[in-house]
């Protein structure tokens, strides 16, 4: 009979924290899917660690669902791209990073250089399953 192996459960959002918490920022802005920001599945375990988020204004956080559906629909456009840095620099005054909190985003900056830390969630994610795999 084999043995049962027991494997950790990686969070998503618990190892964003702690990406977040190494890179020392304080402040981050939150993207994410209306769900996300609205059940503040990132948020709450991010203040607990001592980080401050802002989310983007309603207005925006409607803009951000339409790049969100454009690139879940078309894939990654100039235009979302467009769209989403727009929504960015609105609302990146103050922050040490950007928490890319939905697995669109990253595809629709498509490796474009902000000029601000960026959080890819699903990089952070697939970084601790390798770390873990390897330890």
């Amino acid at each position: 009979m084999q043995q049962a192996v027991s494997v950790p459960l990686l969070s998503i959002i618990d190892e964003t924290v702690r990406a977040v918490i190494a890179h020392d920022a304080k402040r981050v802005l939150l993207l994410g899917t209306p769900f996300t920001l609205k059940n503040k599945l990132y948020q709450n375990k991010l203040q607990k660690a001592g980080v401050s988020v802002r989310v983007p204004t309603n207005a925006d956080q409607k803009r951000l669902f339409g790049v969100i559906t454009s690139v879940l629909d078309n894939g990654p456009t100039p235009q979302s791209k467009a769209e989403l840095l727009s929504i960015i620099d609105t609302n990146k005054q103050g922050v040490d990073g950007v928490v890319l909190g939905c697995t669109e985003l990253p595809l629709a900056l498509q490796n474009e250089r902000i000029g601000i830390q960026t959080y890819d969630t699903l990089q952070i994610l697939a970084d601790a399953v390798y770390n873990y795999s390897i330890s």
